[in-house]
Formats: structure tokens, sequence, C-alpha cells
């Protein structure tokens, strides 16, 4: 599996005794015991079909697909910059009326 041709699945489980048996839908990322749910990766490609056969085991609750894909991960260091600068002078702005 390529890293930059993966999708990541969020799965809520009813037990966590089923966390080995989701190996073979793709690489499992991170397993939380207090809220029962487990991160995995798989290829692009093979999404929808992996999606199917989640949602028809039955000892799944849910999954979703991760929207991490289309949160901005790269910043423009001039425009955070300008940003900061902002914040400060409102900041400045308000604590002098007071």
């Amino acid at each position: 599996m390529i890293v930059g041709r993966r999708r990541g699945l969020i799965v809520w489980l009813h037990h966590l005794k089923h966390v080995k048996l989701l190996r073979r839908f793709g690489y499992i990322h991170y397993v939380s015991k207090n809220m029962k749910y487990v991160v995995i990766y798989c290829d692009r490609e093979k999404i929808e079909n992996i999606l199917s056969e989640l949602k028809s085991l039955k000892y799944i609750k849910d999954v979703s697909v991760s929207c991490l894909h289309e949160i901005k991960t790269e910043y423009d260091k001039k425009k955070f910059r300008k940003e900061i600068e902002e914040m400060a002078y409102q900041q400045k702005t308000l604590s002098s009326h007071f």
C-alpha cells in the first residue's frame, strides 16, 4: 500500500475483541479502548468495497471515512505571520480601551 494513495476509515465496534479481524481490510493505525473505535488505512481504489463489507459485519456499529485529506496541512509562513500580527494588534487596541 502506497502512503499517498490511502484513505482513513473510522470503524466503531460493539466489542474490542474483533479488532484483529479488521487487519484484512488494511493497516490498523490506532485503537481506542475507551471509545471502542479503530482507525484503519486502506487503498483509495478499494474504499467502496471495503466500506460495504465493513457495514455488513455484525460486530461493527458504524463506519465513516476520515476527512483528513480535506484539511489543509501546508501553511504559508507570510500569511500566518500577518494573521498573528493582526490578532496582536486587535488585542492591543482592546486592552487600551479598558
